[in-house]
């Protein structure tokens, strides 16, 4: 056992889980400070904000970030440095414009809306959607650095430094309020981490880039990056309301406060595979390498590898949640012990996704980016039409059922294809078969 996390590999990975069991303490922490200080109901109104920016900014980010990496390695690789500035380049004025016609598309949306939406929750989207350019250039910068296999640079100003200036903002900012921490002001103290965390990132950056700083836009790298990356948009577009649909129809049929309630339950459920989205920021540029070198054999090394540190984490966490669910949830207020039921479902959903491995990125980084979007695209569909059918008889229970089973339908269809098309089992059971 101890054998597995050995080598560089693993090594970045555990120091990339690292971060990660840092920055699920800050957000553990921040969600009891946002909950003592706002009560269910504000904590609702707050995820909903942001589940529904979280959206737009995918949107506008047009799967950029995935694809930056993938064609920066495959750049280093070959040794054609000189193209990475025009590359750069392009993605960033590609996302800048697109999340500003996105911006303005969603502003006016919300004008349009207004006297249909209570005057607290339309603040806090008027904050959500005002900050998304720079959660989207944020992105971009950790896919920069995730080509360089820079990863634990890349990730700690977003995973280390962010959510601890969040913890503290909305600590001060509920403590000299005088009416308490409202959700305008939960969010506005999201978007000042952003900005905290896009500043140190931005600097890091400027110390390591591997070229020297170019403005000139090039054309034909401005037009050639918005085809290929589509597949890469459509799949994060996608991912991004399978992971956000159920909070946002749940606000059309139950309260704020049973909306909190549930974005809880969620939120705890997800520490389940928190692991696993660890390995994926080692396995990807990884991937992409050895599928370019033609190495299928240390190929399912690395992605079985990564499948075993994702589940040995993921057991333990999925045993806790399941049996001792109440008291884990009751630590955030006694009211969200009625989140118990969502709890459990939603943790076999990520459990599952834990035990599947990296199938859906490794699709993604070897050119079968397409069959990734279409098995994602079935999900959502499926998600949205159980989320439609089963949240306005059960509530939230229905929309963790529907969760639930998009998540555990999407991995199936995810490993089904890896092994069809690199005939490479990315799931735990990898392991067991022969190096190519």
């Amino acid at each position: 056992m101890l054998r597995l996390f050995e080598g560089r590999f693993a090594k970045t990975t555990i120091g990339v889980l690292g971060l990660n069991i840092a920055e699920a303490g800050f957000g553990f922490l921040t969600a009891i400070v946002l909950v003592r200080l706002m009560g269910p109901s504000g904590y609702g109104v707050y995820s909903y904000a942001i589940a529904l920016a979280g959206v737009f900014t995918i949107v506008g980010l047009l799967g950029q970030d995935k694809y930056i990496v993938r064609n920066m390695t495959k750049l280093l690789a070959l040794g054609e440095t000189k193209a990475l500035p025009p590359l750069v380049l392009g993605v960033f004025s590609r996302v800048i414009l697109l999340c500003f016609f996105i911006g303005i598309g969603a502003a006016i949306a919300i004008f349009i809306n207004r006297n249909q939406i209570p005057e607290e929750k339309l603040l806090a989207l008027w904050i959500a959607i005002s900050v998304m350019i720079l959660v989207a250039i944020m992105r971009i910068y950790i896919g920069l650095f995730q080509g360089l296999q820079k990863v634990i640079t890349a990730l700690y100003p977003d995973k280390l430094i962010r959510p601890l200036s969040f913890l503290l903002l909305a600590f001060v900012f509920g403590f000299i309020s005088d009416e308490g921490l409202s959700a305008p002001l939960a969010v506005f103290a999201n978007a000042i981490a952003v900005c905290i965390g896009l500043v140190v990132i931005s600097r890091l950056w400027v110390q390591s880039r591997p070229y020297s700083i170019s403005l000139k836009l090039s054309r034909e790298y401005f037009i050639s990056g918005w085809r290929p990356a589509f597949p890469f948009a459509l799949l994060a577009g996608v991912g991004t309301i399978n992971s956000n649909i159920d909070v946002i129809m749940l606000g059309a049929y139950v309260s704020d406060a049973d909306i909190g309630i549930y974005r809880i339950a969620s939120r705890v459920a997800t520490l389940i595979g928190f692991s696993l989205v660890a390995a994926h920021a080692v396995v990807g540029p990884q991937v992409s390498i050895l599928y370019t070198k033609g190495d299928f054999g240390q190929l399912q090394s690395v992605v079985c590898k990564a499948a075993l540190i994702a589940s040995v984490i993921a057991l333990p966490c999925f045993i806790a949640f399941v049996f001792a669910g109440y008291w884990v949830l009751t630590l955030f207020g006694s009211e969200f012990a009625r989140g118990i039921s969502a709890l459990r479902i939603l943790s076999i959903g990520q459990l599952f996704n834990a035990l599947a491995g990296s199938a859906g990125l490794m699709l993604m980084m070897t050119g079968h980016e397409k069959k990734a979007a279409h098995s994602l695209f079935f999900s959502t569909v499926l998600n949205v039409f159980l989320n439609f059918s089963l949240i306005p008889i059960y509530g939230a229970i229905g929309a963790a059922y529907a969760t639930g089973a998009a998540l555990v339908t999407v991995n199936l269809i995810y490993c089904f294809y890896v092994w069809r098309y690199l005939k490479i089992n990315p799931t735990i059971l990898g392991c067991l078969f022969k190096k190519h």
